[in-house]
């Protein structure tokens, strides 16, 4: 047996202490392993471009989906090592008010993982946790995607100093909003950034990087009914701007012209202008070539961006393979990274090319960069389509298994479904209980479909269940 305190309001306390009990250095990637430990980072030679990146050149910010994926697969390792260390008892301590959402859903997961072989007990211990989490922690936190103690930590500061904000610190707190989910609450505080008049380069290069993310919620990230094309545009035109305006003091100008064009792009792309976003791209993939030349280093996380995006475009113009070879270009630059495999395997699959998107496959194996529920998930889809019922019904079992995520589960249950009724597996399939699956609209019909058959099929045969 082993007993898990919480000692931190860190969000993701009980995590951490459960893999130091557990003694397992190798149990977790240097990823994993700086998302629980962000004040101490650790970079390999492993890692994408993207978890590398550097805090104070940061580009990409870890949304609440990325986040809850890494702690459903440290679930999972948990689970397995507990296994092999043949633990059977697990105590878990907090205090009732200090339990943090992500730590709920560590245990929810382990739960499900150890399908009752594994005992989880809670348990409310009466002391409140001491270690505090300090105020300017809250930058390597949100670096590293813990939202939920960025958000404490901007919450706390908020109650306390209330008057007299820094205007980087509200910046990081209308990210974290923001890849929360909280949009509205994310523009509000841009919103205050970008009303006030500054005098610095550094409150200058915040009030550019506000008007750049404006003009992202409004294409991508509210609400699809809230999207206005013409809000962002004016956004992007506002930066641009100042950009352009010789008395506007800013320390990184024509890098940030670069990006602004990036978000523009994305404009002229939902115009279906896309042959001006490809040119565009282009020319600004050019410019920045000669910053990095000439030191910019950081800059090639931002280039591998614009690659990305004129890869979207060649596939929506229905140039595949124009689109595929600039992925394995970015692959070359970003060698770790998994999403862009997975594009390039979901591009293949979509023309049918499957012998080439599951090579694609077998590379992330390799690589050992694969998303355990995404890979299991492609590989059954790859057996269906070639009609190898049993190994498609393994691999979406696994797929089934592992996914916490209601967007991707209705798809994934209703493949494996699929499998076993071609298998002629029908006790199996009336076996799954998914009463307690919350399932989109696209797959509700088709699974209940599929189980009206079975339910035929084993009246008509006369097999019991």
């Amino acid at each position: 047996m082993i007993k898990i305190l919480k000692n931190s309001l860190v969000s993701t306390n009980i995590i951490a202490n459960t893999i130091e009990l557990l003694g397992n250095k190798n149990l977790l990637t240097t990823v994993e392993n700086n998302f629980l430990n962000p004040k101490n980072i650790n970079i390999t030679s492993d890692m994408s471009i993207t978890d590398s990146q550097d805090i104070n050149h940061q580009l990409r910010y870890f949304d609440l989906h990325r986040a809850l994926r890494l702690i459903n697969f440290i679930s999972f390792k948990v689970f397995n090592e507990l296994k092999r260390q043949k633990i059977k008892n697990v105590e878990i301590q907090f205090h009732a008010s200090q339990i943090s959402e992500p730590e709920l859903f560590f245990i929810s997961r382990l739960n499900h993982f150890s399908e009752k072989t594994i005992d989880i007990k809670l348990s409310l211990q009466a002391n409140m946790a001491a270690i505090e989490i300090e105020d300017n922690d809250m930058a390597f936190y949100l670096s590293v995607g813990d939202l939920w103690t960025s958000l404490d930590i901007g919450n706390d500061v908020l109650i306390s100093n209330s008057s007299n904000l820094d205007i980087e610190f509200l910046l990081r707190l209308a990210i974290t909003q923001n890849n929360l989910g909280n949009t509205f609450a994310g523009e509000t505080l841009l919103k205050h950034i970008i009303s006030k008049d500054y005098n610095t380069n550094n409150e200058n290069e915040v009030k550019i990087s506000s008007l750049y993310i404006l003009s992202m919620l409004y294409l991508r990230h509210h609400d699809k009914s809230f999207h206005s094309i013409e809000i962002a545009e004016k956004y992007l035109t506002r930066a641009y701007n100042l950009l352009n305006d010789p008395s506007f003091i800013h320390n990184d100008k024509e890098f940030k012209k670069i990006f602004n064009r990036n978000g523009y792009a994305l404009i002229l792309f939902k115009r279906n202008r896309i042959q001006e976003a490809i040119d565009l791209l282009e020319k600004k993939i050019k410019e920045l070539d000669l910053l990095i030349a000439g030191g910019k280093k950081y800059a090639l996380l931002h280039k591998t961006v614009l690659m990305y995006n004129i890869s979207q475009c060649y596939n929506s113009l229905g140039d595949f393979r124009k689109s595929v070879l600039l992925l394995e270009e970015i692959i070359k630059i970003d060698t770790y990274d998994a999403d862009y495999h997975y594009e390039i395997v979901k591009i293949l699959f979509e023309n049918d090319l499957l012998d080439e998107g599951f090579k694609w496959l077998e590379i992330i194996e390799d690589k050992n960069i694969e998303d355990l529920s995404i890979q299991s998930a492609m590989k059954g889809y790859y057996f269906i389509q070639k009609e190898n019922y049993k190994e498609a019904a393994l691999n979406y079992k696994t797929a089934y298994f592992l996914e916490y995520n209601n967007r991707y589960i209705g798809e994934i249950l209703y493949s494996y479904l699929y499998s076993l009724y071609n298998l002629e597996q029908y006790e199996t399939i009336l076996s799954i209980d998914i009463s307690g699956i919350s399932l989109n609209d696209n797959y509700k019909k088709d699974i209940s479909s599929i189980l009206e058959e079975t339910r035929i099929k084993i009246n008509c045969e006369g097999i019991k269940v």
